[in-house]
C-alpha cells in the first residue's frame, strides 16, 4: 500500500524522508488499528512527497475505514484532509468545526479597492459603509517607497548627479508613491464586485485596482490565536540552561 516493496531490502538509513514516513505508516498498520494518530506527518517534506503522504492518509480513512487524528501546523494539510478541525491555543480549545464552518466565522470575503487619491478613497468608504452586504470597511494608506541603496552609497550618487546636473525634476515622485485603499469584508464577494464598480462610477471615483480574497483556514487560525510570534519554547530553553548552570555551580 505504501509502495516500498522494491525497497524492502534496503537499510532504512538509506531511505529518503518521504520513504521513512511511508514506513512509519506501514508500521502503524501492522496490528490493524481502528484509530491512528499522526503527529506532524509531513513536516519537512517536499511538496510532491507531502501530496503523496496525503493520498495514503486519505486512502486509509476511506478504504480501510480507519479513524485518523492529525496534529499539524500546515493549515492547507488540515483543510485538505480533515472532516473536522480543532484549533488549540495555549492548551485551550478555542474553535472547532468543519473547514467551511470555521471560515464562515470571519463573516465574509475580503475585497481591497485601490484609488489614486485619499479623497476618492474616503468618498467611496463613506458610500459603501451604508451597504447592507458590507460587514466592515476601513481606510488603508500604504507607502509604496522602494528600498534604495545604503545611505553612504546614496550620498555618493547624489553628489555625482549634482555635478553632472542630471538631477531628475520628479525626484520626490520617484522616491515615494502613496497608495490609498479601502478594505471591505463583504458577503459573497464575487457577486458584489460589479456593484462596487457601478457605485464608484456614480460617485465619479476611479478604481485603480480590485483584489478579492476568500478567507483561508490560516486566516481563521490567526483570528483566534493572534499574529504575535510565540516565544514559549525559547523561554523554556533559557530556563533549562539557567537550571543547568545553577547545578554546575553547586
Amino acid at each position: 500500500m505504501v509502495d516500498l516493496v522494491d525497497q524492502k531490502d534496503w537499510p532504512v538509513k538509506n531511505y529518503s524522508g518521504g520513504m521513512k514516513r511511508r514506513l512509519e505508516i506501514a508500521r502503524g498498520l501492522i496490528h490493524a488499528p481502528s484509530v491512528l494518530l499522526f503527529d506532524e506527518p509531513t513536516l519537512g517534506l517536499d511538496p510532491q512527497t507531502r501530496r503523496s503522504i496525503w493520498e495514503y492518509i486519505f486512502r486509509l480513512n476511506q478504504q480501510k475505514n480507519i479513524t485518523i487524528l492529525i496534529t499539524t501546523h500546515y493549515m492547507e494539510e488540515a483543510d485538505e484532509l480533515c472532516d473536522r478541525i480543532a484549533i488549540i491555543d495555549h492548551g485551550r480549545l478555542v474553535a472547532q468545526g468543519t473547514s467551511d464552518e470555521l471560515k464562515s466565522q470571519l463573516q465574509g470575503d475580503s475585497i481591497q479597492l485601490e484609488f489614486s487619491t485619499k479623497e476618492d478613497a474616503m468618498k467611496m468608504k463613506k458610500r459603501v459603509k451604508t451597504l447592507p452586504f458590507v460587514k466592515q470597511v476601513k481606510f488603508i494608506k500604504s507607502n509604496g517607497k522602494m528600498p534604495g541603496p545604503p545611505a553612504g552609497m546614496m550620498k555618493q550618487m547624489m553628489k555625482r548627479m549634482k555635478k553632472m546636473k542630471t538631477m531628475p525634476k520628479n525626484r520626490a515622485r520617484m522616491q515615494q508613491s502613496d497608495e490609498f485603499k479601502i478594505s471591505l469584508i463583504v458577503e459573497n464577494g464575487g457577486t458584489q464586485i460589479t456593484q462596487l464598480v457601478e457605485i464608484a462610477k456614480e460617485e465619479g471615483v476611479e478604481i485603480k485596482s480590485v483584489q478579492m480574497n476568500k478567507p483561508t483556514l490560516e486566516d481563521v487560525f490567526l483570528h483566534h490565536t493572534g499574529r504575535k510570534i510565540r516565544v514559549e519554547a525559547s523561554n523554556k530553553m533559557n530556563f533549562m540552561k539557567q537550571m543547568m548552570m545553577m547545578r554546575g555551580r553547586r
